[in-house]
């Protein structure tokens, strides 16, 4: 693997089911507040559980869900520092595996911008914090799709087949670079009860001196590792929860109010 800051590797994926109606807005982190709440089954907590298991994250990297982008960039950010520090040492220890060193080109990448702001930045091709990243103001939409089941019984109802159309909205919205708000918006369009319509996710994240304060309604993830949670589970659906956090460097203080 060749070192973040000398490549540039970008992937853009789009997939496209005969349930579609809508269009599928691509979505890029340059577009992305540092205050955006990333979700909590977004792969890049299953990834940084994973190198927190081979010592190139912080352990608390596998103990609350949701995190803000700028606190899981910090993270990427400790792992890089370690294995500066592994190469710098006079006995380097044995290298790492080969997934590990992806794992982490994967985050450096998607935490560019964020990464950017922490002092560290991609040169091949030069890239520099976008807008939104540096002044906080903006908007990005997420998604905006309408997905129709043509046959068959949704997933989501106990009844006959039929068809639904159901409208799903996400986006975040930047208020300086101290304040971000996020929704998550599902809506169904045709009969029957869904019941994971309504509003999934609407939040206000905010910060303060090194003080992270958020407020809303998520999924949580409260536990010692990607299988299991010891205190909250996201499988219990959304909660409307009030949040505080601070991070020293060997030390993280995590307050979670929720019902």
């Amino acid at each position: 693997m060749v070192a973040p800051r000398n490549r540039r590797r970008a992937v853009l994926a789009a997939g496209m089911s005969a349930a579609l109606l809508g269009a599928l807005l691509p979505v890029h982190p340059a577009a992305s507040h540092p205050l955006e709440i990333v979700p909590a089954q977004h792969w890049t907590y299953q990834t940084l559980y994973r190198l927190a298991s081979w010592g190139v994250a912080p352990l608390w990297a596998a103990s609350t869900r949701p995190q803000t982008r700028m606190e899981l960039a910090k993270m990427v950010a400790w792992g890089l520092e370690r294995l500066a520090m592994e190469r710098g040492a006079a006995a380097p220890r044995t290298s790492r595996p080969r997934f590990v060193l992806e794992d982490l080109e994967a985050l450096v990448l998607e935490f560019a911008d964020e990464l950017a702001l922490l002092g560290y930045r991609i040169t091949d091709p030069p890239m520099a914090p976008s807008a939104k990243a540096l002044t906080g103001w903006g908007v990005r939409l997420a998604r905006a799709t309408v997905a129709r089941i043509e046959s068959g019984e949704p997933h989501w109802m106990e009844r006959a087949e039929g068809s639904s159309l159901r409208l799903q909205v996400q986006g975040t919205l930047g208020f300086g670079p101290t304040l971000a708000a996020g929704a998550d918006i599902l809506k169904g369009l045709t009969w029957g009860d869904d019941p994971t319509a309504g509003v999934r996710r609407a939040y206000l994240s905010a910060e303060s001196m090194g003080l992270l304060g958020q407020a809303g309604r998520d999924y949580l993830w409260w536990g010692p590792g990607w299988r299991g949670a010891f205190l909250l589970s996201d499988n219990t659906g959304p909660l409307d929860f009030v949040r505080a956090s601070i991070t020293w460097d060997r030390l993280r203080y995590t307050k979670i109010v929720a019902s």
